[in-house]
């Protein structure tokens, strides 16, 4: 894989994860409680400087952030420990970092709205009157080797505007069209990515053929931009919409591994990630900033769900000790934060065994 595109991944997972954490830092200092360390990666510690009662960090491994909350992991109880703060002060700082990744999603995505928002998910919300920054047109995703269009000249990311002499939007036009002419000669007039035009000629494989007669994974794309307004209010729509389709993906990750014991192929890892980044950014970087939007909704949902070691599970416990006004033992609590994280740990393996057998089928 290009090493660019893995030091991509690397920063934005970065990235998202530094602004989650900040969240987690301005809430705790604004409830009156001490951050004892303020890390930028994750340790060995490469270089560390002590301003005030914070030491500030840059660390070895550089995947996101952390912070140290005074008391967090002990029974220390005293003034500008986390344990000291309200119930009302640890919910805040529990999931500010879920709200910060929401936020940076929206603000991406009220940029790509006022610039040129691509085609985000099926049926997606839209408030206004949009207009087209970019027309709608079908581009070449892949190339089968030996195939068609790969005979003809046909490259990824080339724009395929019409077939002889027809103009095509959408990718079933596209495949309605080498259906009827299967077996035939067609010719095509296609854009480069350098906005060159040119016709090239192919013949077609013949009808039933399971390749497909042309050879060639389409994808329509276009670019819709927004008033200011129009553009406040789609992304708060679009935000909700991701928000719970991330949480129907993982609902399906649970049910896949539990009734099929198999995971969905729309689940993806960080070897997987890295392939979609690759594909993704050959389509420009309107469609790099949406990914970064989806991963940064992917991580403020996932740190919001009650699960063990994670933002969500840490306040599942807080509340649950304050509805029963009971105390869970510190060693108990640790443990249960532990489990979860190992079992988190052994399904990032899983996930990433099987993204490294999907990328050679």
């Amino acid at each position: 894989m290009d090493i660019f595109i893995i030091l991509l991944v690397v920063a934005i997972f970065g990235s998202l994860v530094f602004v989650h954490e900040l969240g987690h830092f301005v809430a705790a200092r604004r409830n009156g409680v001490e951050v004892e360390e303020f890390g930028l990666g994750f340790p060995p510690r490469a270089i560390g400087k002590k301003i005030g009662r914070t030491l500030y960090s840059i660390n070895w491994l550089p995947l996101g952030g952390f912070v140290k909350l005074k008391g967090e992991d002990s029974a220390e109880a005293g003034p500008g420990t986390f344990n000291a703060a309200s119930f009302w002060g640890k919910t805040k700082i529990l999931f500010a970092g879920v709200s910060m990744n929401l936020l940076a999603a929206y603000i991406i995505l009220v940029g790509l709205c006022l610039t040129g928002l691509p085609p985000v998910v099926q049926n997606q919300f839209s408030f206004g009157s949009p207009t087209y920054d970019q027309p709608k047109q079908v581009m070449v995703v892949a190339v089968a080797s030996g195939s068609p269009a790969e005979r003809a000249g046909l490259r990824k990311s080339d724009i395929i505007l019409s077939a002889n002499g027809q103009p095509l939007q959408t990718e079933q036009e596209l495949i309605d069209f080498t259906k009827i002419h299967a077996g035939q000669t067609v010719a095509f007039e296609v854009k480069g990515e350098d906005g060159n035009q040119r016709t090239l000629q192919t013949m077609l494989r013949s009808a039933g053929e399971k390749q497909g007669q042309l050879g060639v994974t389409p994808m329509q794309t276009y670019k819709l931009q927004y008033s200011a307004i129009d553009a406040v209010v789609t992304a708060a729509g679009l935000t909700l919409q991701m928000v719970w389709l991330t949480l129907a993906a993982f609902g399906g990750l649970v049910i896949g591994l539990f009734t099929q014991g198999q995971l969905s192929d729309q689940v993806a890892g960080p070897v997987g990630i890295v392939s979609i980044l690759a594909n993704i950014a050959y389509f420009g970087v309107a469609y790099v900033l949406l990914f970064v939007a989806s991963i940064s909704v992917s991580l403020a949902v996932l740190n919001s769900l009650p699960l063990p070691a994670l933002d969500g599970g840490r306040w599942t416990i807080i509340a649950a000790q304050k509805l029963t006004n009971r105390k869970l033992s510190d060693r108990f609590e640790a443990t249960v934060h532990t489990i979860g994280f190992a079992s988190l740990i052994v399904l990032m393996i899983v996930v990433t065994f099987v993204d490294i057998s999907r990328l050679n089928r």
